[in-house]
C-alpha cells in the first residue's frame, strides 16, 4: 500500500478496517477519530504494539463507533520491539474484552515476541497446512465479519466448458472485487442471489434440448428485484433463438471467443469485463448502494497489491 487513504467510519466499520488493513501488512500510521475518542497506530508490516487493558478498553469503544474518520498514511516506522499483534488480532481482542476471557488467552495465538533483530520472529501457531488460496480464506473472512460495509459481486457464470473463465477473467474479476462462481442448470440455483449472470455457450449444441431452461433461467433474473442482468455469450447465427432470447429479457448478447489464448482470449476478457461492469452500474443505479471511493479504493489496494503467496 503506498497511497494515503482516508474514509468514513459509516461505510466501512472500524472491525472490517483493522482487518483489511492487517491483511496487506503495510507500515504507516492508522488514526481512526470517533465521538467515542482516537485511536492511532504505528503500524509495522500490519502488527502494532501489544495494548494494555485500558487501551484495549479505549478500542473496544472507537472500534464499536460507526460515526468518525480513518486515516493510514504510508511511511517508514521504527521496528517495534517487545510483544506485538497483527491489527486484525487487536481488533477481535478489543471486542472480546468485556468477556469472561483473559485478555492474554485471547491474544496468545497472534503475540509474536519480537527479539534484538526485528526481522526475527518467533510465530507461536502456525495452520497445520496452507490453504488452497489465501485469498479465498480473507473473502470468506471479510463476508463473515462485515457483510454491510463489503459488497463484493458474485457473478454466475453457466459455462459447459469451463477452462477459458479459469484463467485470466477469473484472476482480473478478483482483483476487482468480483467472485466468479460456477455453476449449471443441473445445480439448483437462485437467480437472485447473484449480481450478474452469464451465460457462455461455445457452440449452439449447448442449448438444444434445454431452451425452456435457459430461457425461464433469464426471466427468473427480470424477475428479481433489483433485476439480475443476464450476458448471453454464444453463436448468434440463429435470428429466430436471438429473438426469444430477447424477448425473455437478455440484457446483453455477444458472440463467444473464437480461441482460448493469444489476443483472441485477451480481447474476449477485456470485453466481457467492460459489458459486466456496466450491468453491474446499472444494477446499483436502480437501487443498489456503491461503495465510497475510499472503500473501494481500500479494498482494490488489498486485492490487487497483495502477494498471495
Amino acid at each position: 500500500m503506498s497511497r494515503k487513504l482516508s474514509g468514513n467510519l459509516e461505510h466501512l466499520g472500524p472491525p472490517a478496517l483493522l482487518r483489511l488493513v492487517s491483511a496487506m501488512s503495510p507500515s504507516g500510521v492508522l488514526v481512526l477519530e470517533t465521538p467515542e475518542g482516537e485511536l492511532r497506530f504505528d503500524v509495522d508490516r500490519g502488527r502494532v504494539r501489544e495494548p494494555t487493558e485500558e487501551q484495549l478498553r479505549l478500542a473496544r469503544r472507537v472500534l464499536s463507533c460507526r460515526v468518525g474518520r480513518f486515516t493510514f498514511q504510508p511511511q517508514s516506522i521504527e521496528p517495534i520491539e517487545g510483544r506485538v499483534l497483527s491489527l486484525s488480532a487487536l481488533a477481535e481482542a478489543a471486542q472480546a474484552i468485556d468477556t469472561d476471557t483473559e485478555i492474554e488467552s485471547l491474544m496468545t495465538d497472534e503475540i509474536f515476541d519480537v527479539q534484538t533483530s526485528p526481522d526475527v520472529v518467533k510465530i507461536h501457531v502456525l495452520p497445520s497446512e496452507p490453504p488452497r488460496n489465501p485469498l479465498d480464506e480473507m473473502l470468506v473472512d471479510l463476508d463473515a465479519g462485515a457483510p454491510d460495509e463489503l459488497l463484493f459481486a458474485d457473478i454466475g457464470v453457466f459455462a459447459h466448458d469451463p477452462r477459458i473463465w479459469r484463467g485470466s477473467i477469473e484472476r482480473q474479476w478478483r482483483q476487482l472485487g468480483w467472485r466468479l462462481r460456477l455453476t449449471s442448470l443441473a445445480e439448483e440455483h437462485d437467480a437472485e442471489k447473484f449480481d450478474v449472470v452469464v451465460v457462455h455457450h461455445q457452440n449452439v449444441t449447448a442449448r438444444i434440448g434445454a431452451e425452456r431452461e435457459w430461457l425461464e433461467l433469464i426471466r427468473l433474473g427480470c424477475a428479481a428485484d433489483p433485476p439480475v442482468p443476464v450476458v448471453w455469450v454464444s453463436p448468434l447465427g440463429d435470428p429466430e433463438w436471438v429473438h426469444r432470447l430477447i424477448d425473455a429479457g437478455v440484457s446483453f448478447l455477444m458472440p463467444p471467443p473464437t480461441g482460448e489464448i493469444g489476443e483472441v482470449a485477451s480481447r474476449f476478457t477485456s470485453d466481457v469485463t467492460r459489458v459486466v461492469e456496466r450491468q453491474l452500474r446499472g444494477r446499483r443505479g436502480r437501487g443498489e448502494t456503491e461503495l465510497s471511493a475510499s472503500v473501494s479504493d481500500l479494498v482494490g489496494a488489498i486485492l490487487s497489491e497483495s502477494d498471495p503467496d
